[in-house]
């Protein structure tokens, strides 16, 4: 396993992934979250208020930057501390979703690294989410205790 390494971060470094919101993943979201919202759960109450369809949970597209995160950039180990977040247009169920990080600021004394967030629909200028991150890089404190692959 890569953990994170803040030495290696560089400003413009990016890590990008994709998302389906289907059904299986909104129930799932809903069931894990307690979050059960008519707009979220029932086709007909989204249509009533005006939607073509049910809007997914605004968290359920953050989850695929909590991934990045945690998994490509900075990585594994890394903790996110603090996000500033902004919901520009809804995510409908069957949207699929493109998330993307981007390095801002890294500040190697700290041990912090500042991202850009975004998320949007593929194929389309659409931006979903969009806001910053700041992502503690703790330092491996024995290496060689560390599980590894």
């Amino acid at each position: 396993m890569q953990w994170a390494d803040i030495s290696r971060l560089k400003i413009g470094d990016t890590a990008s992934c994709e998302l389906l919101v289907d059904e299986r993943s909104l129930v799932a979201f809903a069931e894990l979250s307690g979050d059960d919202n008519p707009l979220h759960m029932d086709e007909n109450v989204a249509r009533n208020l005006g939607f073509p369809c049910r809007v997914a949970h605004g968290m359920l597209a953050l989850s695929a930057i909590s991934r990045l995160i945690g998994t490509q950039l900075p990585g594994p180990g890394s903790l996110w501390i603090s996000q500033e977040l902004k919901f520009p247009a809804p995510v409908l169920v069957g949207d699929a979703l493109l998330a993307r990080v981007s390095v801002e600021r890294v500040s190697l004394a700290a041990g912090l690294v500042k991202l850009q967030t975004e998320v949007r629909k593929r194929g389309s200028d659409t931006i979903v989410l969009s806001g910053t991150a700041t992502v503690r890089i703790p330092h491996l404190q024995n290496p060689a205790t560390t599980p590894h692959e």
